[in-house]
């Protein structure tokens, strides 16, 4: 009787990670977690980075704006509203230890107009970054 023939294993063979690959990644995580913004208000500033933003603060924001800590990120370069505004400086708050309720945070108008406002966006700067919101 002839013998029985094994299957063969066509899986391409498995990938060793090299000290380089570990530190690439270990790069690659730092700049999306360092991913954030800075926002100054009356001189005041609040500032957050993707990092810093727990679990509760994520579902928090998402519930009160539809949107995660990217994509409020990425809403303050497009449309820039008191809405927004104060949903940024509410996790801003939250992330430096405040317990604010989200409705008790407000931006006016006259205070984004005014000559003490600013805001900066830094996003990572590898533009092919894993969008953990996707």
């Amino acid at each position: 009787m002839p013998e029985a023939r094994k299957p063969q294993d066509h899986r391409p063979p498995a990938k060793k990670t090299t000290a380089a690959a570990k530190k690439r990644a270990a790069v690659s995580k730092e700049e999306a977690l360092s991913q954030g913004y800075r926002l100054t208000i009356d001189g005041e500033t609040f500032q957050a980075q993707l990092g810093d933003v727990t679990p509760a603060i994520a579902r928090e924001l998402r519930k009160n704006t539809g949107f995660g800590f990217l994509g409020l990120m990425k809403a303050m370069t497009t449309d820039a509203d008191v809405d927004l505004i104060s949903a940024a400086v509410w996790v801003a708050r939250r992330v430096a230890g405040e317990g604010v309720p989200f409705d008790a945070v407000e931006v006016s108008y006259a205070e984004m107009l005014s000559d003490g406002f600013g805001v900066e966006v830094a996003e990572s700067e590898k533009a092919d970054a894993p969008d953990p919101e996707a």
